[in-house]
C-alpha cells in the first residue's frame, strides 16, 4: 500500500446511523406541521411526506444533488398546495435541520477521531448535509467537502477531486473511509485513492470490486494505520 499522507472520512452510516436520525426529523418536522400549517399536517402523513420529497428530486434533476435544497422546495410546494406562504419555507427548513443533527455517535468515534487527527488531515467527505461546527467535530477536521458545495454526489469524480484539493495531496496518498460499497469503495478507488469499507453492520460483500481494507469500527482504522506505518 502506498504509504497515506491523509484521510477522507463518509460522515452518515460511518460516523453515526442516519436512518434513525432522518426518521426522527421526519417526525419533528410532521409533528410541527399539524400544528402550525394544519392543512399540511392533515393532508400529509410522514410516509406521504418522504414520497412528496421523492416526486420533488423527479420533477427537478437538477437539484437532487442537494438534499438540503430538495427539502427546501419540497416544503415550498407543500405551502404553496396548501395555501400557505411559501417563504415560510425557510422557516421549515431551519425546524428540520435542526432535527437532523440530533445524532448519536458511534462509541468508537470520538477517542478514534482524536488520534486519528493527532496523526494525519481530515476532510469530511460526505454526500448529506450534516454541519460538523453544529455537531462539535470540526476541530478533528481540516475541512469538510459535501455533494451540495461541489454540485455532485459521490461516486462522481469531482467530488473526491475537491477533496485532493482541500488536503492539497495526490490521490494514491489518501485513504477514503466509508460505509457505502459504490458511492465510498468504487468512488474512491475510481479516483485512485486508497478504499477502506466501513462495515459496521458485519454486511458481507457481494460487489465484484474489491475494498483495500475492511474495518467495523474507526478503532481499526487507527490499528490499520499503526500496521502500514
Amino acid at each position: 500500500m502506498s504509504s497515506i499522507h491523509a484521510i477522507t472520512l463518509d460522515l452518515d452510516d460511518t460516523l453515526w446511523a442516519i436512518g434513525p436520525v432522518i426518521a426522527k426529523a421526519e417526525q419533528h418536522i410532521h409533528d410541527h406541521l399539524r400544528s402550525r400549517y394544519p392543512r399540511i399536517g392533515q393532508q400529509y402523513d410522514v410516509d406521504r411526506l418522504r414520497a412528496r420529497r421523492d416526486e420533488v428530486r423527479t420533477d427537478y434533476p437538477e437539484i437532487g444533488h442537494d438534499f438540503t435544497a430538495l427539502r427546501h422546495r419540497t416544503f415550498e410546494l407543500l405551502l404553496a398546495d396548501c395555501g400557505y406562504d411559501r417563504g415560510d419555507a425557510d422557516a421549515l427548513m431551519a425546524e428540520f435541520l435542526e432535527a437532523r443533527h440530533w445524532i448519536t455517535l458511534y462509541p468508537d468515534v470520538l477517542d478514534a477521531l482524536q488520534s486519528l487527527s493527532a496523526r494525519l488531515p481530515l476532510v469530511a467527505l460526505s454526500n448529506g448535509n450534516a454541519d460538523l461546527e453544529r455537531l462539535g467535530l470540526d476541530d478533528y477536521f481540516v475541512g469538510s467537502v459535501n455533494a451540495r458545495g461541489v454540485g455532485a454526489l459521490k461516486p462522481d469524480p469531482e467530488i473526491f477531486r475537491a477533496a485532493c484539493a482541500a488536503l492539497q495531496t495526490a490521490p494514491e496518498n489518501i485513504m477514503h473511509i466509508g460505509d457505502h460499497p459504490i458511492e465510498d469503495v468504487r468512488g474512491a478507488q475510481d479516483f485512485g485513492m486508497k478504499s477502506t469499507w466501513m462495515n459496521r453492520r458485519a454486511n458481507s460483500w457481494i460487489h465484484d470490486h474489491t475494498p483495500d481494507n475492511e474495518v467495523a469500527s474507526l478503532h481499526e482504522v487507527v490499528e490499520l494505520l499503526e500496521l502500514i506505518g
